[in-house]
């Protein structure tokens, strides 16, 4: 977006682009909706620390 003297101009591709990501994202959260996930917020609470095997294979090298 840029000001171009009395009103703003925006990029029409940048623009089509962001709309259709926010389209699919709001298909995707009505397809799931209700599932696991969705229902149980601590979903998450017993997956392995990622930064924990990356610190392993880092101080192997």
């Amino acid at each position: 977006m840029r000001h171009k003297g009395e009103y703003w101009a925006i990029n029409l591709d940048a623009y089509d682009a962001h709309t259709a990501s926010l389209i699919g994202l709001a298909a995707v959260s009505e397809q799931f909706e209700g599932d696991y996930y969705d229902e149980n917020p601590d979903w998450d609470a017993n997956l392995p620390d990622l930064d924990e095997y990356e610190d392993a294979d880092t101080s192997t090298e």
